[in-house]
């Protein structure tokens, strides 16, 4: 039996609130070109997690890394350690390749965080309960024709300019990215709707109707504010939703609201350093420094470092112990500190964070 279908069997067991149209749509736009690492017990899978590539803006640069999704085990064969061989073979495996890093989605950030996952993104959500709308509404909602492939690259010219401007991570926009979307929206039963005031188009967001209506993405223009869309969303659903995920700095204004709540959104696993330091630029000029490093999990990152950052470039070099200067003393700083450090969460002494562009704002949304 291949993979695909040893791994749907097991995704059918462990995530029973998917649904067979939604399986199918993963099967076949998704499965067909990830990795799938498994665990079998005979002949069948007990573990499994997937390595979905996507195409990331890092900054000023263009790097495909993994989105890992799917993690399960089949409850009787939990903390036998089968989930920890996947990842470890997952990680040293994007580590050979030359992954600056990996990220997923968590169910619980105990779960990752002793692989050395560390939280770089946060999502709010709310829960806006249906009400009669003001008669003067600024945009309006129109549900995006999905056939038309101008319509699509307009959208991602689109999100591509208001995402640029406001995060230093995010998925890169094109036609394929809306095609595959509008594919993955349609087996949740929703769609994409745009935002309009007049003609112009001003912001857009994604739908899914299961349990509910839930709403996800809201990328709006400079400008247009967030109670805006949500008035819009309310006289276009007349009934109540939970919206997720609006980009990042942005308040929700004067919107009864009846839940509220934060949950991590994006952890990120730094696999080869020398990868995620061409991702690195300085604010100004040239940025040397040097730092000891520990990683438990791929001993190829352990060691001393010396990075050098620029404005348009970034590398780094292991260096041997009788590299270092007599006067230096370095201290010792975990992968995932590091992690948090560069994605702007945590300072570390020895790097001069200050003087970096540090990769936050993070504004990933996908659910695979």
């Amino acid at each position: 039996m291949h993979a695909e279908q040893l791994s749907r069997r097991l995704w059918e067991k462990v995530f029973t609130e998917d649904s067979s149209r939604f399986l199918d749509y993963y099967d076949e736009e998704i499965a067909a070109g990830n990795r799938i690492y498994l665990d079998l017990e005979q002949e069948e899978a007990v573990s499994m997690l997937h390595l979905n590539p996507n195409r990331l803006r890092v900054g000023d640069a263009t790097v495909d890394v993994c989105y890992i999704v799917a993690v399960a085990t089949v409850e009787e064969y939990r903390h036998q350690g089968r989930m920890r061989r996947l990842l470890y073979q997952a990680l040293s495996d994007l580590r050979k390749e030359g992954s600056p890093f990996v990220y997923l989605m968590p169910a619980s950030e105990k779960i990752y965080q002793p692989f050395d996952f560390r939280t770089v993104a946060v999502q709010n959500w709310f829960s806006v309960e249906k009400q009669a709308p003001e008669n003067t509404q600024k945009l309006r909602c129109v549900p995006l024709d999905t056939k038309d492939d101008q319509n699509l690259s307009k959208l991602a010219a689109f999100a591509e300019k208001v995402l640029s401007g406001c995060c230093m991570v995010s998925t890169r926009r094109d036609l394929s990215y809306y095609r595959r979307i509008c594919k993955e929206q349609r087996a949740m039963n929703g769609g994409i709707i745009q935002f309009f005031c007049g003609e112009v188009l001003c912001g857009c967001c994604f739908s899914g109707e299961e349990d509910g209506i839930e709403l996800w993405e809201l990328l709006l223009a400079d400008g247009c504010r967030n109670e805006e869309a949500v008035t819009a969303l309310q006289a276009y659903f007349q009934q109540p939703f939970l919206l997720r995920g609006t980009m990042p700095g942005r308040s929700t204004e004067g919107i009864s609201r009846s839940e509220t709540g934060a949950r991590p959104m994006t952890m990120v696993r730094m696999a080869s350093l020398e990868a995620f330091a061409g991702c690195l630029r300085s604010i100004c000029g040239r940025v040397e420094f040097m730092i000891r490093i520990r990683d438990e999990i791929l001993p190829e990152n352990t060691g001393i470092w010396s990075f050098c950052i620029d404005q348009t470039s970034g590398s780094a070099k292991k260096r041997t112990a009788d590299e270092i200067p007599p006067q230096e003393s370095l201290e010792t700083v975990d992968i995932g500190d590091l992690t948090e450090c560069f994605f702007g969460r945590r300072h570390i002494l020895g790097v001069p964070d200050e003087q970096l562009k540090l990769l936050t704002p993070v504004y990933l949304n996908e659910l695979v």
